[in-house]
Parts: structure tokens; sequence; C-alpha cells
């Protein structure tokens, strides 16, 4: 017999959303009723947008990296409040909120695809050559 989880899988919900997409709607219609997948959305977020970075990072890779990231973890922050609040607080404030979390979301979609631009561009996805040094 296949047992399924009741829940999304928040690993492949979190690694969509920071490149800039948009919440399914099945996603969406299971956060609405879930708290427990929209509290380990944001805590997934943190964890993938915070790892550790290679030493061999360009200057300018490093910086649009941050500057992603951090876009990121404001679209994330942004749309699990959203969720939080439906039918909680007037029409008028998650208008609100939904406009500064899709200005986020855009935000990420352009500084990942910024990023991803750079790396190819500039090939700083291959290791470092240590042994030149």
């Amino acid at each position: 017999m296949l047992v399924t989880s009741p829940h999304v899988d928040i690993d492949r919900l979190v690694d969509s959303l920071i490149e800039g997409s948009h919440l399914s709607p099945g996603a969406q219609e299971h956060l609405l009723k879930c708290v427990h997948c929209t509290d380990a959305m944001v805590v997934v977020t943190s964890e993938k947008l915070r790892r550790p970075r290679d030493p061999g990072w360009c200057e300018r890779r490093e910086s649009l990296s941050r500057e992603w990231q951090d876009a990121a973890e404001v679209y994330i922050r942004t749309l699990a409040e959203v969720i939080r609040k439906i039918n909680t607080v007037p029409e008028l404030e998650l208008v609100k909120l939904g406009k500064i979390t899709e200005a986020a979301r855009k935000i990420t979609t352009l500084l990942h695809s910024e990023l991803e631009d750079h790396i190819a561009t500039h090939g700083c996805d291959r290791d470092p050559d240590f042994s030149t040094l």
C-alpha cells in the first residue's frame, strides 16, 4: 500500500520559490490550511540560503549571491505572512502585503537570473585552480 504525506514537499517548494517562481494553486491551498508547512517553508528557506560559500567565488558572484539570497528570503517571509493573515486582516492590508510579496518575487527572479548569467559568462562555477599558485 502506497502511503502519501498529507504535506507538501517543502524542499521542492522552496527550491522553486527561491528562483522566483509563483506559488502553485495546490501548494497555496495546502499552506492556507497547514501552519506546520508554512513555518517549515520559512525555516528551510533560511537553511538553504545561508549555506557556506566557496572561497573560490569571484567578488561579483559573491555579491550577486548575497543580493539574491536576501531578496529570496524577503519573498518567502512576506509570502508566509500573507498566507498567515488571510481571513484575519482587512482586505486592504492583504492587497498591500500582496504587492510587497510580488515585488520581492520579481526582484528574486531578476537577481537569480543575473546570478545564473554571471556564472555562465564568467565561468566561476568551476573550482579554482590552486596548482598555479
